[in-house]
């Protein structure tokens, strides 16, 4: 056994069950302002703290990285998290909120499955043995780094290692 083959088998080890917590006392990337949300949602008219401009009409865009499922390893980094996208719209003196997921073929396949299919990220003997060491008709980029438009569309440009 090599020192790759050796490593993974150690994290291996470590891997997160189906339906487990997130490993907070041992990964600090899911505590905190890191900690998993795991929710979508739309609000209109939001509370808001002061007074917004009646001026102002504008939309804050933020992606943000939010797993919908406990990843499959402890010492996971949130590079591997799926992609969230937050907007926040203001318009006469209203705030609007919504998050959503951005729905790429890794998260759409983890959500019929209903749990954490691939390991880490960029790695993919790591997954799941049902789902294949070399899956490579699944695009597993996690659109979780920054959002940009063009023409009009808005895009979320994935975590390339």
């Amino acid at each position: 056994m090599d020192i790759t083959e050796a490593r993974l088998a150690r994290r291996l080890a470590t891997r997160n069950k189906p339906g487990k917590s997130w490993p907070k006392d041992k990964n600090s990337f899911f505590t905190g302002f890191m900690e998993p949300v795991r929710f979508e949602r739309s609000l209109e008219n939001a509370i808001v703290e002061g007074e917004v401009l009646k001026g102002l009409y504008d939309v804050l865009f933020r992606v943000h990285p939010d797993n919908q499922f406990a990843p499959r390893f402890e010492d996971e980094e949130w590079f591997a998290e799926d992609g969230c996208a937050f907007a926040l719209r203001f318009k006469d003196g209203n705030v609007d909120f919504q998050k959503k997921y951005v729905r790429t073929e890794k998260f759409i396949k983890e959500r019929e499955a209903k749990q954490a299919l691939y390991g880490y990220y960029g790695n993919p003997w790591s997954a799941l043995p049902e789902v294949g060491a070399r899956d490579e008709k699944t695009d597993l980029s996690t659109a979780n780094t920054n959002l940009v438009s063009i023409h009009l569309q808005d895009y979320c440009l994935p975590w390339m290692s």
